[in-house]
């Protein structure tokens, strides 16, 4: 066997500067699982959402082991009318329903 040796210059790999701490934002603020829930309760208590949001809140519910009320959020967002209007989003929503029941 031979070893083989790879050999990357400067192109291959450009050096990129050093990312000021000015230019990195802020980190979001952290949310309570509590407080997630309580304002998903307050979405299917008649508030109103964009499908892409009911979608995320889904997801992080999901990640907190929450799958009742994501599961709900996900079937709200199904309903409304704009789903209707992307395939791929609607696709989305069936999958993840599926996967919360």
């Amino acid at each position: 066997m031979s070893d083989v040796f790879i050999s990357y210059s400067s192109q291959d790999r450009p050096w990129a500067p050093p990312v000021s701490a000015e230019a990195v934002p802020p980190p979001a603020p952290k949310i309570t699982t509590e407080e997630l829930i309580a304002q998903a309760h307050l979405i299917l208590r008649g508030g109103e959402s964009s499908p892409e949001d009911l979608l995320k809140r889904a997801r992080e519910l999901k990640s907190r082991n929450a799958f009742g009320i994501a599961r709900k959020l996900l079937a709200r967002a199904r309903q409304l009318p704009r789903t209707d209007e992307s395939d791929s989003l609607r696709r989305t929503l069936l999958q993840q329903h599926a996967l919360c029941t």
